[in-house]
């Protein structure tokens, strides 16, 4: 009976065949799916257009849960004599303070004209009375701003015709640094739930915690669509992202177990495709829905058939023969080889094996004792499980005690933190690139399909850093060039767009540039580190935004300048394009002294762990040819 390991038989059955290809399209799905969670903030909080009637005459309790026919709710129990003029029909005359009491609490809704530059006219719909006399008064209005930026000293009239949490609990002026939060919220929920749950998938295994995260998160999300209060809402939030930062783990990583080596690239790149759909169809769903809370729900129902597709998942057949059930594993592979149609290109005979037990150390001489034999095998086992304990713990040494390590490490850190602070930024501030939020965001998620589709081959030809360099370089000086352009103008627009394309590009050029430089035996733990760099810059966009409030696209500033000054720093990374990946600290200590790749990098060829990469007889078995976009 012939042993195989599950390299050996992706080799045989396909990298990407049809039965790979049919999963890896419904862990697109859960791509998709995911910016309906991830920036829902775009609508549920955006900022509303709205009118404040500053004044100290009329009673809180009487008017503070006051709301129009329209649904404009008065969040402010004060007028006061100014600029805008309400005309209101009585059957005898009144004063100013009472026409307007009477309006509100009558729950007239109002027709809002410009007059003049400083002046409005506030009318209400119900039809006068013919001999009624028409009693007018002036009142003072500010568009969009309240007195010292404080909304408990004006009635606000909201202009806006989707309403969201925002507009619900006025949060607007000195209060809108809550709707930021609640971004920053999820973000922090996610960076939670990777530091807390992060090593979930590893004990229970991909799929059963990819499907029981996903339920909760949708449970939590569509139950926030119901609460009255705002600290409430934000918990779920927080919540929610904890669950769905194992989404994001289960789902990344049982994407790159069920394919083979060469494939690993080209579904990362999927993944991120996928997202970006994700992010254009959400303002086409927002724009069937006229408020928060349906948008929520909707969000949340959409993660039904996603959970019913995730059923017709397998469990990673790696994590299965991590766990010895290499049984298991087999029945998955074998099925894996029916659907790609290439099961007779395995042996008759064959059994699936660890890579560990066929590079084993040599095996015991047999003896007539069974006993001997077994306890002899576990000796082997602790042993063998002892060097990598102790090898794990020299590279954890050394991730903090040599010089060029460390260099390396704190550039990846800061290159993932800029990243993501740049890429949830630019996408959070859509509603501000363009006059139409639907149109800005749609295009912010569309725009980064030809991100994908250029960095792919790009990356396998000019290298890994060179296009994450230039991607992070161009993306920065994009968002600096924005200052010389009017906002809200086409080449406003532009170039938002293009510091988005950029920026999308080089974060999913990171996933892989940073899982070829990080050693095997500290790969998961540098990978975790820098993501926890990321989900840090996630928490903090929100605020950086807001930034626009103290000076004119001063949030452009910061997010070009982090860009142009992180990208320039990723010079000081190795290259990895045609490196075989490492396996010890040396190895990556080793890369410094390589030298530049050469021109013809379609010749490069990637050599399996553990073998000599210079060695002039190499079997089809030991080497993994370099991908083309294109080949089958």
């Amino acid at each position: 009976m012939k042993e195989l390991t599950i390299d050996d038989v992706y080799d045989s059955i396909g990298h990407l065949g049809f039965g790979q290809a049919l999963y890896m399209l419904i862990v697109c799905s859960l791509g998709i799916l995911s910016p309906f969670h991830m920036v829902l903030n775009i609508f549920t909080g955006l900022e509303p257009d709205f009118d404040c009637i500053p004044g100290s005459s009329l009673n809180s309790n009487d008017v503070s849960n006051s709301t129009s026919s329209q649904g404009v709710k008065i969040n402010s129990p004060e007028i006061n004599n100014g600029f805008i003029t309400i005309l209101s029909s009585t059957a005898s005359p009144m004063d100013s303070k009472a026409i307007a009491e009477r309006a509100l609490l009558a729950n007239h809704s109002f027709n809002i004209t410009p007059n003049d530059e400083h002046k409005s006219e506030i009318t209400p719909k119900r039809p006068h009375t013919t001999n009624a006399p028409k009693v007018t008064s002036t009142y003072s209005i500010l568009h969009d701003r309240c007195p010292d930026n404080d909304p408990a000293q004006c009635v606000l009239l909201y202009q806006s015709s989707f309403k969201s949490f925002a507009q619900e609990w006025g949060l607007v002026c000195n209060k809108k640094y809550a709707v930021a939060l609640v971004q920053s919220m999820w973000m922090g929920g996610v960076l939670a739930g990777a530091l807390l749950l992060a090593g979930l998938p590893d004990i229970y295994g991909r799929f059963n915690t990819l499907i029981l995260a996903l339920i909760g998160t949708t449970a939590l999300t569509g139950l926030s669509s119901f609460v009255q209060l705002y600290t409430v809402y934000v918990m779920l939030r927080f919540l929610g992202g904890m669950l769905f930062a194992i989404v994001i783990l289960a789902s990344f990583v049982f994407s790159q177990e069920i394919v083979g080596g060469s494939k690993r690239s080209l579904v990362g790149m999927l993944q991120t495709l996928a997202f970006a759909l994700g992010i254009a169809l959400l303002p086409l769903v927002a724009s069937f829905t006229s408020d928060w809370r349906t948008l929520t729900l909707l969000a949340s129902s959409l993660g039904v058939p996603v959970i019913l597709m995730l059923f017709c998942l397998p469990e990673s057949p790696r994590w299965l023969v991590s766990c010895d059930r290499t049984s298991d594993a087999q029945a998955v592979l074998e099925s894996m080889a029916r659907l790609n149609g290439t099961q007779d290109r395995l042996p008759p005979q064959w059994r699936l094996v660890a890579d560990c037990h066929k590079t084993s150390m040599p095996q015991a001489q047999p003896t007539k004792k069974r006993s001997i034999r077994k306890f002899i095998g576990k000796l082997e086992q602790k042993g063998a499980r002892l060097l990598n304990l102790e090898e794990k713990r020299v590279g954890l040494r050394a991730l903090v005690q040599h010089g060029y390590i460390v260099r390396i490490v704190v550039v990846q850190i800061y290159s993932w933190f800029v990243n993501s602070a740049v890429y949830y930024g630019l996408t959070l501030a859509a509603s501000d690139i363009g006059s139409n939020v639907y149109v800005s965001t749609a295009l912010s998620g569309l725009v980064e399909v030809p991100a994908v589709i250029v960095a792919l081959p790009l990356i396998e030809r000019i290298g890994r850093r060179a296009t994450l360099v230039s991607s992070m370089v161009c993306g920065g000086v994009s968002c600096l060039l924005m200052l010389l352009c009017r906002a809200g103008s086409v080449p406003y627009m532009v170039l938002a767009l293009l510091g988005k394309l950029c920026i999308a590009a080089s974060f999913s050029i990171a996933y892989i540039h940073s899982g070829e430089i990080f050693p095997t035996c500290v790969r998961n733990t540098g990978l975790g580190i820098v993501s926890v760099a990321a989900r840090v810059g996630g928490i903090i966009c929100p605020f950086l935004l807001m930034l626009g409030g103290l000076f004119p696209d001063l949030q452009y500033i910061v997010l070009g300048l982090l860009g142009l000054t992180s990208g320039l720093l990723n010079l000081l990374l190795p290259e990895t394009l045609g490196r075989t990946m490492p396996e010890t600290v040396q190895d990556v200590l080793d890369l410094r002294y390589e030298a530049n790749l050469d021109a013809n990098a379609s010749k490069l060829r990637y050599c399996k762990l553990g073998e000599d990469p210079s060695s002039e007889n190499e079997s089809d078995e030991e080497v993994v040819e370099l991908d083309r976009i294109g080949r089958k």
